[in-house]
């Protein structure tokens, strides 16, 4: 998703740490404001911008997912492309 300006992206400095060494907490991400690593967090985002973005890439004829079952992707693979069927190649 290329067009994060047209979503509004606000980003804060946080400060945050990785659990670890405890079952019910492992690989949580919790604030630290003493003894965590500084890093950006994504705050706020334009959300119908981001949805309708999502949207339009899932309608694009183009991708990959519009292979209704493996055997038909298998076919894709061993099938020669000719030249128009390669410029829709992403």
């Amino acid at each position: 998703m290329s067009d994060q300006f047209h979503l509004n992206p606000e980003m804060q400095a946080k400060r945050i740490t990785l659990s670890a060494g405890n079952e019910t907490t492992d690989g949580q991400i919790t604030i630290d404001q003493r003894n965590g690593k500084l890093v950006n967090v994504l705050d706020n985002v334009d959300h119908k911008a981001y949805y309708s973005r999502f949207a339009n890439l899932l309608g694009d004829k183009r991708q990959s997912a519009m292979v209704g079952s493996f055997d038909e992707q298998k076919r894709k693979w061993s099938t020669p492309q000719n030249d128009t069927e390669r410029d829709f190649i992403v």
